[in-house]
């Protein structure tokens, strides 16, 4: 059996060499954003949600499929087509309002967001722009009821999605 640190060496070497080049195409420079029309990418784009599972465990699922658009004026974010308002806020952070439809229900909504990066994606050579966004709903106001208090009715849904412009 070998030691502990060979094994903590072995894994931060390989940690390593999984992230790749130390410059990214993408990065977090607002600079970078440019304005335009694009579309959700839906290869790389993740809807995932969390509830409290009887206080038992923390259930984790993802939702696939996603698609969208954003219409993007970096000069004025309040222009911005998402049939949403985006307030900027310090390193990156952005509050979004809108509406989400769940279970064929529609509530407004409030979404923090992080600008993740800008900039073109090596693979396709489409200018692209991603971003994080995080938000907690209560189920029960969607008409998703089954359980509720046994699994929780407070749902996370984190959202990291990925636009090409088109």
């Amino acid at each position: 059996m070998r030691p502990l640190p060979f094994l903590a060496a072995a894994l931060l070497a390989t940690a390593a060499a999984a992230q790749g080049p130390s410059s990214l195409p993408g990065t977090p420079d607002p600079t970078k954003a440019t304005g335009g029309s694009y579309a959700i990418e839906p290869s790389h784009t993740q809807i995932v949600f969390a509830v409290d599972h009887m206080g038992f465990s923390i259930f984790r699922g993802f939702l696939s499929q996603a698609s969208g658009s954003l219409m993007l004026d970096p000069a004025k974010p309040a222009a911005t087509q998402l049939s949403v308002t985006i307030t900027p806020g310090p390193s990156g952070l952005a509050t979004v309002e809108g509406n989400l439809t769940l279970h064929g229900i529609t509530k407004p909504a409030r979404m923090q967001v992080h600008f993740r990066g800008a900039g073109a994606n090596p693979m396709s050579k489409a200018t692209t722009i991603g971003f994080d966004g995080h938000l907690t709903v209560e189920r029960s106001q969607f008409g998703v009821t089954k359980y509720v208090p046994l699994v929780s009715d407070r749902v996370d849904i984190t959202i990291a999605a990925a636009f090409e412009k088109q």
